[in-house]
């Protein structure tokens, strides 16, 4: 059968309806997006490392053994404690922590001893428990910035504190590299301009290890 000029204009216009809906996925991939559920738990495991502060104190039989004093984790990852001496610690959550003094203290000293252990950050005199991130090229201050307690450090209030984009940086191109679940990296982009009108889910928060880099823009 013969196709009328019509029949391909319809045929065109069909096409074209096809390539504009979301079944055509494999013309048009998905940008991938931030996996906010591996944000969420790598924020919520806090865990020592070199730098950080923990406060610790041990009851046994109903009395203070050991008063909460405070212990910096040293470059090798360890705490020295009373009458046990070197602990390691780098890498383990506070439950981790409570449970490796109790053994030690139970092992050697006391029965049934029972330890209470919690971080103490004190921002610029101690490491983040919670991590950091690092920002560099076109802001004010290029280094690392800790995550705070309340684990809700954004890409806008990272740059703040950065010492903001300076008059050499592209704040439609801020390069965000994020630290997968399985290690590897995922890259995007940003705007802080589309950010400043509304686009507040580009405002993303950070998880450790994260890196922000400020190029220079394109006069």
């Amino acid at each position: 059968m013969k196709k009328t000029f019509q029949d391909i204009i319809q045929a065109f216009l069909a096409v074209a309806l096809l390539l504009s809906c979301c079944s055509c996925r494999w013309l048009f991939p998905e940008e991938e997006k931030v996996d906010e559920e591996f944000v969420a738990e790598v924020l919520d495991d806090p865990k020592a490392r070199p730098g950080v502060v923990l406060s610790i104190g041990v009851t046994a039989n109903g009395s203070q053994v050991l008063a909460p004093s405070d212990y910096r984790v040293d470059p090798d990852g360890n705490i020295i404690l009373p009458y046990i001496n070197t602990v390691k610690c780098d890498g383990l959550t506070l439950q981790d922590i409570k449970a490796k003094v109790e053994q030690l203290y139970g092992e050697k000293f006391y029965n049934g001893p029972q330890a209470s252990v919690d971080f103490k950050y004190t921002p610029g005199a101690s490491a983040s428990p919670w991590g950091t991130i690092n920002v560099q090229g076109q802001v004010g201050s290029p280094g690392p910035i800790d995550i705070p307690r309340t684990r809700d450090l954004t890409l806008t209030r990272a740059l703040k504190l950065a010492g903001g984009v300076n008059a050499m940086g592209d704040r439609d191109d801020i390069q965000v590299a994020f630290l997968k679940r399985d290690g590897s990296i995922l890259r995007k982009s940003y705007s802080l301009t589309k950010i400043g009108k509304g686009r507040v889910d580009m405002d993303v928060k950070l998880p450790p290890g994260t890196t922000i880099f400020v190029p220079y823009a394109n006069y």
